[in-house]
């Protein structure tokens, strides 16, 4: 009889949800299926961007730079913010883990809308935090979730736009409730989706509240979503934060 004690995985496996991916359109063709359940740019990437992937295959034996430096500078300079602003990580989703990790305590608490982005409870679940779900209800939908904030929040999660309803927080609103969080939690404002929004600005909040995180990504407008690639913008504490949080190559 074998005397070795079985290895078991943390407790806040039991509870995380699984992740469900979208079902890939059969090939059978016909060409009449189309995959949308994972909101996918329906188009394949630019010639540019084919040469730039060509290009940097001879280089593929090579370690990455640790924080992205190149794109993390172009983006500074794109966007017009500090380089010190800006985080790059592995897609939207890859952020959120690291944000998790370097704020997110055992026994935290996270406020979102549901329905909502499949990695936020799973992400919580394995912070052992848990999810503090406020069904979204468009009249309700700012104030519904202020009224969920207690002492024990850490972060606040904000989809705008919203997924997967496609519904927008008004730039006032928007500032009312980060106002009504104040310093006592984060505020993640996830924009997966904002360059199909075509905003009328984009405002740099975490200047005026360093408890404010904006997280966008390459995967849907740019059709990226293989090469996993995101950023961050935020106050530059929090950007270091998020570079303690990288893993290390090896």
């Amino acid at each position: 009889m074998s005397t070795v004690q079985r290895v078991d995985p943390v407790a806040a496996l039991r509870s995380v949800r699984r992740y469900v991916a979208g079902r890939s359109a059969p090939v059978d063709g016909s060409g009449t299926a189309v995959k949308l359940s994972s909101n996918e740019l329906a188009f394949g990437p630019m010639p540019s961007v084919e040469r730039a992937l060509t290009e940097a295959i001879g280089d593929i034996n090579r370690y990455p730079l640790p924080r992205a430096e190149e794109l993390q500078a172009i983006l500074a300079s794109t966007l017009g913010v500090d380089v010190t602003e800006v985080a790059v990580g592995a897609g939207s989703s890859g952020l959120l883990w690291q944000l998790m990790a370097a704020f997110v305590a055992p026994g935290d608490r996270v406020v979102a809308h549901v329905p909502n982005f499949e990695a936020y409870p799973i992400a919580a679940g394995l912070a052992s935090a848990p999810l503090v779900e406020v069904p979204l209800r468009l009249a309700q939908r700012r104030r519904a979730l202020i009224a969920a904030v207690d002492d024990r929040t850490k972060l606040v999660v904000v989809t705008n736009p919203h997924n997967p309803t496609g519904t927008m927080i008004d730039p006032a609103s928007l500032g009312r409730l980060i106002d009504a969080v104040g310093d006592r939690a984060l505020v993640l404002l996830d924009e997966a989706y904002i360059e199909f929004a075509r905003p009328s600005e984009q405002r740099r909040w975490w200047r005026d509240h360093p408890n404010v995180v904006v997280l966008r990504t390459f995967s849907k407008a740019y059709g990226l979503a293989a090469l996993r690639v995101g950023y961050a913008l935020a106050d530059p504490a929090v950007v270091a934060a998020l570079g303690l949080t990288r893993r290390r190559s090896r």
